[in-house]
């Protein structure tokens, strides 16, 4: 896709952060872009903020949520007739904790979003900053479990479970391939096996913070 302009992007995780920056720069390029995010009201400012940049809409969506998908999905064709860029950018942190001082509701938050299988059939990641901003070489990417979600599960257990995913890893006697994080590294894979995000060490500095771009291709686990 080397033209973007009229092309629509999808940006979950869009209200602050990498998200919102990456929002920036695709309205910049041209795009009609959909915000979506579970925080409503930097949602909405942040929507008001690009939107006088470019075309841009918004809608409050926990990614946890297959309803919450189904309806970003359906508010993106509906607003704009199709998807060409989906950002899987969501994702959250307990900020200045170390995890043993979290509390049982902040590990839920972070790993209920970060360990996960997805419905479709191909997975394509890819990491955009450069690697000078990685403090750990070996770390910073992604875990591939050698494990499928089972065909019979449906979205909830598979994406949102978070405890139910880890304990069936853990029956199966589950294996992680760890893939260090690299600029401008690739990974396509069965979009069905288990995966989260890697350790991450970064340098301070909005220009060090680790982008990553999410593709996803075909359908292959329920969405109900």
């Amino acid at each position: 896709m080397k033209d973007l302009r009229d092309r629509v992007a999808v940006v979950t995780g869009g209200a602050s952060g990498v998200g919102k920056s990456l929002a920036r720069a695709l309205v910049g390029e041209g795009m009609k872009v959909v915000l979506a995010d579970v925080e409503e009201p930097v949602l909405k400012a942040a929507a008001e903020e690009l939107g006088a940049l470019g075309d841009v809409t918004s809608l409050v969506t926990d990614v946890r949520r297959f309803e919450a998908l189904q309806a970003l999905a359906d508010h993106t064709y509906s607003t704009f007739g199709a998807c060409h860029l989906l950002c899987n950018n969501a994702g959250v942190s307990v900020a200045q904790l170390n995890v043993w001082e979290t509390t049982p509701n902040d590990w839920e938050w972070v790993h209920g979003v970060n360990v996960h299988a997805d419905f479709a059939a191909v997975n394509v990641n890819f990491w955009i900053t450069p690697d000078s901003a990685n403090r750990d070489p070996e770390s910073g990417g992604l875990i591939i479990w050698d494990e499928n979600s089972p065909s019979n599960w449906g979205f909830s257990d598979y994406n949102r479970d978070s405890k139910k995913m880890r304990d069936f890893l853990k029956s199966r006697g589950a294996r992680p391939i760890k893939v260090p994080y690299r600029g401008n590294r690739a990974i396509f894979f069965n979009s069905t096996l288990f995966h989260e995000t890697d350790r991450i060490d970064f340098e301070d500095g909005y220009e060090n913070r680790r982008i990553n771009v999410t593709l996803l291709y075909g359908r292959g686990l329920r969405t109900s």
